[in-house]
């Protein structure tokens, strides 16, 4: 069944929670880049959801003066909310809808993949550079169709699924994933970081040596590989069988 959404102590009402992210999506893309919400109802909607955020109160500190609309990482944009003493935020509407923050798991596996994302965008640009065609275009390895830069992932292939790599990395250095391993929320940070320099090092090491090894690192067109990442997901047995640690 889905979860209704209540904001605004129970004025505005969604009947699941894709219905309240589909709507202030729409908002979202009403506005173009770095352009005030200059809606009177837009701007209550905001804060009816930044007051349902998990860091809310941070989040707007000495008061609410506007919201804007701005560029994120990897290409995404945004919500923005601009204090009265014109400090500035950014806020999630995922996080603002659920009304919760991710689990300590989701952002220990975010910040791994922070940590490798300076080396697999330089892989992916070199790649164009030597195998683009005419066009700067390369073949998605999934459907054989011709993609850009723009237009593709970086997949993790098969088995060794990026999740599946953090969740050997966990395994095999004996951690215990506790909040305290990532970076703090704070002020216009998209992801979390990992704090530890030398777990960074070790991360980084065991993703390179394994995709190397494996060649397990492709291009896949991104509504493909958007389709492929809920089969990638390691779902726990009903049912588990425990080994004994020796």
């Amino acid at each position: 069944m889905a979860k209704k959404v209540v904001l605004g102590g129970g004025s505005r009402v969604f009947q699941s929670q894709k219905a309240a992210m589909d709507f202030y999506r729409e908002i979202l893309w009403k506005y173009q880049v770095d352009e005030e919400v200059s809606s009177e109802q837009d701007f209550q909607a905001l804060v009816d959801l930044i007051e349902n955020h998990p860091e809310s109160m941070d989040k707007i500190g000495v008061g609410i003066a506007g919201f804007f609309v701005s560029s994120a990482h990897m290409g995404t944009r945004c919500f923005y909310l601009r204090r009265v003493d014109e400090s500035f935020t950014d806020f999630g509407i995922g996080y603002a809808v659920r009304g919760e923050r991710p689990s300590v798991l989701y952002e220990f596996k975010e910040a791994c993949r922070a940590a490798v994302r300076p080396s697999i965008n330089k892989a992916k640009r070199l790649f164009f550079e030597n195998y683009g065609d005419e066009e700067g275009r390369v073949c998605c390895d999934v459907t054989g169709e011709m993609v850009s830069q723009d237009e593709c992932h970086i997949d993790h292939k098969g088995a060794l699924s990026f999740n599946v790599l953090v969740e050997m990395f966990i395994a095999a250095s004996g951690i215990e994933v506790t909040r305290n391993l990532v970076s703090a929320p704070a002020d216009n940070q998209y992801v979390a970081e990992l704090v530890d320099p030398e777990m960074k090092k070790r991360w980084i090491e065991m993703h390179t040596n394994s995709v190397n090894r494996n060649k397990s690192l492709r291009i896949v067109k991104k509504e493909v590989n958007l389709k492929l990442a809920s089969s990638a997901k390691i779902v726990p047995s009903k049912n588990p069988i425990i080994l004994e640690v020796s």
